[in-house]
């Protein structure tokens, strides 16, 4: 897992002030662990979120825990929204799990200010 995450930093380290790439994915990484590989490579988690969350009951564990959830719904797996940004970029993290801790990175997304289109990341084949 660590090599996953510096090879993340050492891709990402050269982002632009204009637009930023999407970082890299490690298939299934925990969302708590993918949070701390997004912060070390100057990602910030989106307070703004925090005033538009929509948690249903039996998820709002998670949006209390993670101040940058949009949504999170119960759904079957559970799926939750987060977003990050990073200069002019805005970043779409959902996940599946329906624990706090147990909740894994599914995709990725870019919602505003990339350098380029890029599609979403899934980390497995559905």
């Amino acid at each position: 897992m660590r090599t996953a995450i510096l090879l993340s930093l050492w891709l990402c380290a050269d982002g632009v002030a204009a637009g930023e790439q999407l970082p890299a994915l490690d298939p299934r990484t925990a969302y708590s662990e993918f949070r701390i590989s997004l912060a070390l490579q100057g990602w910030k988690p989106d307070q703004a979120a925090k005033s538009r969350a929509t948690c249903v009951s039996g998820r709002t564990r998670i949006c209390e825990t993670y101040a940058e959830a949009i949504t999170c719904r119960r759904t079957t797996p559970s799926r939750c929204l987060f977003l990050w940004t990073k200069n002019q970029t805005q970043i779409e993290i959902e996940t599946v799990g329906s624990k706090a801790q147990g909740i894994t990175v599914d995709q990725m997304r870019c919602r505003s200010g990339c350098l380029a289109a890029e599609p979403a990341r899934p980390s497995v084949d559905h």
